[in-house]
């Protein structure tokens, strides 16, 4: 007898995880081959997880409703977590719908934020962004995608549209001499787009 396939229900392992109403988790491997391999799956923080999840192969799909969310310390956790994946799990299409009532990215506070995150490593090796996000919060909206790099000659792409920026007066923003100025009070549809150093 060879390998199992990945359609032989005895080559599926299922695993869940629940603590009180704070955290559901469903995953569903396929651990036929020799490193086992995410099929779909489904994560609840403070909410249900997504019940679609046992519809939908091929993806993980998140729902989160948190208090304070720092997105640089998420997005470091992300970088490692994948680096130690390599030779492991492989990482399927990921979704992620959250709200926080206070996000802190680039030093900054976003009250109210709406934030979607969407993964998918098949456009990794393509010229599409396999990192898309969708933002919505009481200062800013807008959306983002992101290509990384792809070797030495590639420094990939960022491609961002804000569609809304509003920020109180009384904000400034001290410059390296230690001056300062009045931050803007609003702003809207102003598209980026930046290529990687």
């Amino acid at each position: 007898a060879g390998a199992k396939s990945a359609t032989d229900p005895a080559a599926l392992e299922a695993l869940r995880l629940d603590v009180g109403s704070a955290l559901q988790l469903r995953l569903l491997r396929d651990v036929s081959g020799e490193s086992p391999r995410i099929v779909t799956g489904a994560l609840g923080v403070l909410e249900a997880a997504p019940a679609e999840h046992a519809a939908r192969d091929g993806i993980v799909h998140a729902r989160m409703a948190l208090g304070t969310v720092d997105a640089d310390a998420w997005w470091s956790a992300w970088q490692r977590a994948t680096a130690k994946s390599e030779g492991g799990d492989s990482l399927p299409p990921l979704r992620i719908d959250a709200h926080a009532q206070q996000l802190l990215l680039a030093d900054r506070r976003f009250g109210d934020a709406t934030v979607g995150v969407q993964f998918d490593p098949r456009a990794s090796d393509s010229a599409d962004a396999p990192w898309r996000v969708q933002w919505r919060s009481t200062q800013a909206s807008g959306h983002a995608s992101w290509r990384p790099p792809q070797g030495a000659t590639d420094p990939g792409r960022v491609v961002a549209r804000l569609e809304r920026l509003s920020l109180p007066q009384t904000e400034v923003f001290a410059s390296a001499t230690g001056e300062v100025a009045a931050a803007p009070t609003a702003a809207s549809a102003q598209d980026t787009t930046q290529k990687q150093a």
